[in-house]
């Protein structure tokens, strides 16, 4: 960026809702989440560059590392669920407050220590 002051030159900055309720930006941001998720378009309907196989593992298209990061939480926080409804603390807990694990319970555990964590249940 070019430093301006003193040439007579303002800039100013406004937000501007750029396509919203535009009907095909909607429909590329519900496609971009769906690739984000994992989902992909039939292979029959890709370019050609991406069903050459050069780009392809196993016959598949690689997954982003966006939906792979998403994949992972998923499955650690449902594999961390199961696993603290079998703990002797569960019934106890959950007796007292059904809602657990809630968000902000988790939260506050997050960057605690387990002994500091066992502390607050």
């Amino acid at each position: 960026m070019t430093d301006t002051r003193g040439s007579g030159f303002s800039l100013g900055l406004h937000w501007v809702a750029g396509h919203e309720g535009a009907v095909w930006n909607e429909i590329t941001d519900v496609r971009a989440k769906q690739a984000a998720q994992g989902y992909s378009s039939h292979q029959a309907l890709l370019p050609h560059a991406l069903r050459s196989g050069s780009l392809l593992t196993n016959g598949k298209l690689p997954a982003s590392k966006s939906a792979t990061i998403q994949h992972l939480r998923a499955h650690l926080h449902q594999q961390w669920t199961e696993e603290w409804r079998s703990s002797p603390r569960y019934p106890k807990l959950h007796a007292f407050i059904p809602s657990l694990p809630y968000k902000g319970f988790l939260d506050l555990t997050a960057a605690r220590s387990k002994a500091a964590s066992a502390a607050l249940s």
